[in-house]
């Protein structure tokens, strides 16, 4: 974790949110999201730890990943209540306003969200 407090490890969001990334959860997002991941994450988790909806450890992430300049997040049949939708469909929606190479507020493509630096620095 930096010191604006953004993750930028994939292995330290991991371990920190193990009940919904597991070993096999398909993850191919870019650092620039993974605060984005993690804000997410730490919301679906207080589902699973307020027992609503009867949520459980069948409960987790399948994928994450950048689609159309979007992310995309997919969980479990048994994750895919109307709560938990409505969450996952705000933090996908807010992804097209992060770059996701350096996490700044303010991309400038329409399917890669990058800011200006990083798309600049990208084309040389």
């Amino acid at each position: 974790m930096n010191k604006d407090g953004k993750i930028f490890c994939k292995t330290e969001l991991f371990n920190k949110h193990p009940n919904l990334l597991k070993k096999y959860t398909n993850f191919s997002i870019k650092r620039g999201w993974f605060s984005l991941v993690d804000s997410l994450c730490c919301e679906l988790n207080e589902y699973i730890e307020n027992g609503e909806d009867n949520y459980n450890e069948d409960c987790y992430i399948i994928q994450l990943k950048e689609k159309f300049g979007k992310l995309k997040c997919y969980v479990t049949e048994d994750f895919q209540t109307g709560e938990v939708l409505v969450t996952i469909d705000k933090y996908e929606n807010n992804s097209i306003h992060i770059c996701q190479e350096c996490g700044d507020s303010s991309p400038e493509d329409v399917f890669e969200t990058l800011c200006k630096n990083c798309r600049d620095s990208k084309r040389r």
